[in-house]
Order: structure tokens, then C-alpha cells, then sequence
């Protein structure tokens, strides 16, 4: 059995497609939520969502839970 996470090549490459889609993932759910929650988004609101990281992502999932505005889930 082979595990091509280990290979120095396709390891790095799978783990760098596994991350995008995770963000993919992420970013459909928090324009569901945020949708949901305050309405059609405007513009910058939706380009911040396309050119966020990870990181912004996952902090801005858990702030929607307690955040009464737009602005504040995004900062």
C-alpha cells in the first residue's frame, strides 16, 4: 500500500487542493449564513468573502454566531 501523502511531490500538491476546497467549502456556507442573517450582501462584502484566507474564513464563521452587524462579522 502506498500512501501518496508522504510522497514529496503529490503530498505537498494534495494537501494545497484539499486546503482550496476546504476554503471553497467555507466560503459557500458563510455567504449562506450571512445571507440568512442580513440580507442580499453588497459588493465588498462578497469580494472580501472571494479573497479571504482560511484563517479570516473560519474567524468570521464563529463571529456571525454572536455579531449584530455586517461589519462587525467582517472585520
Amino acid at each position: 500500500m502506498i500512501n501518496v501523502m508522504e510522497n514529496k511531490v503529490l503530498g505537498p500538491m494534495l494537501m494545497q487542493q484539499y486546503e482550496k476546497g476546504l476554503g471553497e467549502g467555507m466560503q459557500g456556507v458563510l455567504l449562506d449564513q450571512l445571507t440568512e442573517k442580513f440580507g442580499p450582501l453588497p459588493s465588498w462584502a462578497t469580494a472580501r468573502l472571494q479573497s479571504a484566507s482560511n484563517e479570516d474564513l473560519h474567524a468570521w464563521a464563529k463571529r456571525i454566531l454572536h455579531s449584530a452587524t455586517l461589519e462587525d462579522t467582517l472585520r
